[in-house]
């Protein structure tokens, strides 16, 4: 029976994890925010095989105990962990940095919360569950991360490195942008500059047809389909993903002229100063010599 962590389930994407491998009686869920309770109830009617957690990602002793508490229940395994829990720039996201420069001791803080949340809090997960995660069939560790998480992106490149000749996939996936009830209260400045949400009006890749996760295909499937998968993916569109190739392209072009240009000076200066380097060394034989010789 698969086993799956997920963190951060109460909204989201977390609880769209659940209600897409819970569906399934045979997978088992462990899950940590006691707010999960009432949205299972309402949403799901409290399905058997999922257990809530309540421990802040923040606070080691917290983690250790839900750890501990997981790894009882999952009976020392563990086989899919899906690191969710993240922390939003809300308050720094919008306004303009002379804006945010009026509040010198939040504007410290607040990247210290990211950090301290979407970074180190990740990083006790990972080590605290991987010893489950390294017992269980799947071993995949999967991190939603964003471009204001690269550090989770690089923490998952990091484990990748550790753990990969062990069998164990880390990744960091960039899934979107959700509604997940944590925009709070915007001035109509702050809205107006939401432009990514136009953005993604203008250019979507997928459509809003109102699904929900249990019509997509099996959760199982899914994760044994990524294997050839490390580090980070993102959600892009089209255009986005031929602009980067193109660049990929010119970069390549670029550092490849540049090896054959110190390629052709190096052996420029060689054959240059060979002779005076090595002055007992003999001039090679000219293609009129090498025939003569053959005749």
């Amino acid at each position: 029976m698969p086993s799956y962590l997920v963190t951060g389930a109460s909204c989201g994407h977390g609880f769209g994890f659940i209600q897409v491998v819970s569906i399934n009686p045979n997978n088992s869920l462990m899950s940590n925010k006691a707010a999960t309770d009432k949205m299972l109830a309402e949403e799901l009617s409290s399905p058997n095989n999922v257990h809530i957690f309540e421990a802040d990602i923040t606070d080691f002793n917290a983690l250790k105990g839900a750890f501990e508490a997981v790894s009882e229940i999952a009976e020392g395994s563990l086989d899919y962990v899906i690191a969710n829990a993240g922390l939003i720039a809300l308050w720094s996201q919008w306004d303009a940095v002379d804006v945010l420069a009026k509040d010198p001791e939040h504007l410290v803080k607040q990247p210290q919360d990211l950090f301290n949340v979407n970074v180190i809090g990740n990083f006790h997960l990972f080590n605290l569950f991987t010893p489950l995660v390294l017992k269980g069939q799947g071993k995949k560790v999967i991190a939603i991360s964003s471009g204001i998480e690269a550090g989770t992106s690089v923490l998952a490149a990091k484990f990748v490195a550790r753990y990969a000749k062990e069998g164990v996939l880390f990744m960091s996936i960039c899934p979107g942008s959700v509604d997940s009830g944590f925009e709070g209260e915007l001035t109509e400045e702050q809205k107006e500059k939401r432009a990514f949400l136009r953005f993604e009006i203008y250019c979507r890749v997928f459509p809003a047809d109102g699904s929900v996760p249990l019509e997509t295909v099996s959760a199982n499937d899914e994760f044994s389909s990524i294997e050839q998968f490390d580090l980070f993916i993102s959600r892009l569109s089209p255009w986005e993903v031929e602009e980067i190739a193109c660049v990929e392209l010119y970069v390549t072009l670029m550092i490849r002229d540049y090896i054959d240009e110190l390629e052709s000076q190096f052996m420029s200066a060689a054959n240059k100063y060979a002779r005076l380097a090595w002055p007992l060394l003999p001039e090679p034989e000219s293609e009129a010599e090498i025939k003569t010789k053959n005749e």
